[in-house]
């Protein structure tokens, strides 16, 4: 998160640098904020704090990147922490049930 938009700006070439920042706004932190939310219930009393660390991660990196701060960087910020605690919650209460109906 901090450095695939720094590696991104700099050694791909300007003609495919929205290519590339758009796969990872819209592909690659989305699956990654989903994957961390889904590895974090595993323990949430204690990892409930990893999709908020990958969310604040994405706006640091992606200011250090673009070297401003611009909104919409929350806005994709809020959309991937949203993702990662939907995830864990959702895995959670799979869980749960699980758990209750082998009971």
């Amino acid at each position: 998160m901090l450095g695939l938009p720094r590696l991104a700006v700099t050694l791909v070439p300007a003609d495919r640098g929205m290519l590339v920042s758009l796969l990872l706004f819209l592909a690659v932190n989305p699956l990654y904020a989903v994957l961390v939310g889904l590895v974090s219930a595993a323990n949430p009393k204690v990892l409930w704090l990893l999709p908020l660390a990958v969310a604040e991660m994405f706006v640091l990196g992606a200011m250090l990147a673009f070297e401003r701060a611009d909104p919409s960087f929350f806005l994709y910020a809020g959309i991937y922490l949203l993702l990662g605690i939907g995830f864990m919650l959702l895995r959670v209460f799979w869980k749960k049930e699980r758990q209750q109906a082998a009971a």
